[in-house]
């Protein structure tokens, strides 16, 4: 990310009540961080005359694909209304794909709304930061080639209202991560379990959090599962299919809300340049929303968007 996307982002995250200039530099910031990815040299990556999957790669991959709603990947898209995010991962020590050693900083802006009639996501947004240590190694199994990873991560979400709305929710964690891929020839199975403390975390309502300023919260756990698969069409070509589904489950405690969720994203993705993988995808959404009224009732929801990440 550029010196100005950085500054733009947190004047984006530093207004509790930002006015339409804000909002304006929010979406400016996102479209932009969306146009530098098809700035990129249009050269083909593709795979090894082998066309065995990388399941290193294809397990980096996977953290784009996911149809968890915290995935760092920057998008445009509708599920019941207008949604757009910029999320990076940006890598401190070792690359996203590569073996050993890893650490990284996921995060994550995302803008939306509750009226059906907005043309531009600015009525809410939340804002994610974590930074992650990742051990990545490949093996073989038999025939086939696989990766395992673990992780341990901090991890900090604020969710606000754009529109003057007093109060607002936060979630601190500690999270375990545990992922396995393997290489199918030229498709990859990835499968990703995380387990979370949540400490100073309040989510019942937003004033009642707000009141706290940050300060205040209940301890509790969340469970959640991600499974993806990344087929490629055609053996030598950078065209793919994938199914993603993500689960989720976070305890009630106090002033902790009890958070349900199921999705399913399928689409197409492309990437035609060494760096970043482009998706075409349809999402549904059966569950607790997350951000600024995440502690709701279950909606069951469908839609459709772009993405893009590295």
């Amino acid at each position: 990310m550029t010196t100005a996307g950085r500054g733009t982002s947190h004047q984006c995250l530093s207004s509790n009540r930002p006015g339409i200039p804000s909002i304006v530099r929010c979406v400016a910031f996102l479209l932009a961080f969306l146009s530098s990815g098809a700035r990129a040299s249009a050269q083909p990556a593709v795979r090894p005359a082998s066309t065995q999957a990388s399941p290193a790669q294809a397990q980096s991959d996977a953290r784009m694909l996911s149809a968890s709603p915290d995935a760092p990947v920057a998008s445009l898209g509708w599920r019941n209304t207008l949604r757009g995010a910029v999320g990076v991962r940006m890598p401190i020590v070792g690359a996203l794909a590569g073996t050993g050693f890893l650490l990284q900083l996921p995060a994550l802006i995302e803008l939306h709304n509750t009226s059906p009639t907005q043309a531009v996501p600015w009525e809410y947004w939340r804002g994610r930061l974590a930074i992650e240590a990742i051990y990545r190694r490949e093996v073989a199994l038999g025939a086939r080639q696989a990766a395992f990873a673990g992780a341990f991560a901090a991890e900090h979400e604020s969710d606000h209202s754009s529109k003057g709305h007093p109060g607002f929710v936060n979630l601190n964690s500690l999270s375990l991560r545990g992922d396995a891929t393997v290489a199918l020839g030229i498709h990859a199975l990835s499968l990703a379990l995380v387990t979370r403390l949540h400490v100073l975390t309040c989510t019942t309502h937003a004033v009642t959090c707000g009141n706290y300023g940050g300060k205040g919260g209940s301890v509790t756990f969340e469970t959640a599962m991600d499974v993806v698969f990344d087929g490629t069409f055609v053996k030598g070509y950078p065209y793919r299919f994938f199914v993603a589904l993500h689960g989720a489950w976070l305890v009630h405690n106090e002033l902790a809300a009890t958070e349900r969720r199921l999705v399913l994203d399928t689409g197409v993705a492309l990437r035609p340049a060494t760096q970043g993988l482009y998706q075409l995808y349809f999402t549904a959404l059966a569950g607790n929303e997350v951000g600024y009224y995440r502690m709701t009732p279950a909606v069951v929801q469908a839609g459709f968007g772009v993405r893009w990440g590295f």
